[in-house]
């Protein structure tokens, strides 16, 4: 699984590179995207009230449930990944959760760069620094081989490709897909009379996961 770590100034952008590389069939943790949480989302806006030292102590204007809840779950998907991805400019909440993946031994990627006059060398951590989006979706595909994911859904149109946006009406085309057997099958409810077979793989590692529709 990928997780890309940004800003939520930065969310369409974020949300176009998850579409991008759920389209190479890369299980994505998008934290804009609801349908990759169980928690709310925390976007800035649903809090103006800015932390001040003179008003606030720090730790009780931190302990609100809605934040607690999503940074959790949000260090669940980090201990769970693959790969890291930092999309700069960011804040410092994108940073550490950067640097905790990188920490726990996780392959990282940092796209892009931080304003004017700003630095971090700890961005050396990364495998690799590329310039912009588009690099980094070439060097994902070129090195980094985590588990695909495929998308099936019996009520899909015929002629999907896989993806979340376009899943496979059938469980059998998704096994196909896979390469060398390996890689998660995501299957809607519904019912799928057919056998499956996973061709060319004699060292298969099928995972197949339900999903609600």
């Amino acid at each position: 699984m990928i997780y890309i770590s940004s800003s939520w100034k930065n969310r369409d952008r974020v949300r176009a590179f998850a579409t991008k590389l759920r389209a190479m069939h890369y299980e994505v943790y998008d934290f804009t995207d609801k349908a990759c949480r169980k928690t709310e989302e925390i976007p800035p806006e649903m809090f103006p009230e800015q932390f001040d030292p003179d008003k606030h102590d720090y730790g009780i204007y931190l302990d609100r449930p809605e934040w607690r809840t999503a940074v959790e779950e949000n260090r669940k998907a980090l201990t769970e990944c693959d790969l890291v991805i930092l999309l700069l400019p960011c804040g410092i909440d994108a940073t550490a959760d950067w640097a905790y993946a990188v920490g726990r031994g996780v392959l990282s990627l940092v796209v892009g760069h931080p304003p004017a006059g700003e630095r971090s060398p700890v961005h050396l951590w990364a495998a690799r620094i590329v310039k912009d989006d588009a690099e980094a979706l070439i060097w994902v595909e070129h090195s980094v081989t985590p588990k695909k994911i495929y998308y099936v859904d019996s009520m899909a149109e015929p002629g999907g490709n896989g993806s979340r946006e376009r899943p496979f009406l059938t469980v059998e085309e998704a096994a196909g897909a896979l390469q060398d057997g390996r890689g998660t099958i995501s299957v809607a409810p519904g019912l799928y009379p057919e056998p499956v077979t996973v061709a060319n793989s004699p060292n298969a590692e099928l995972v197949v996961t339900t999903k609600e529709r």
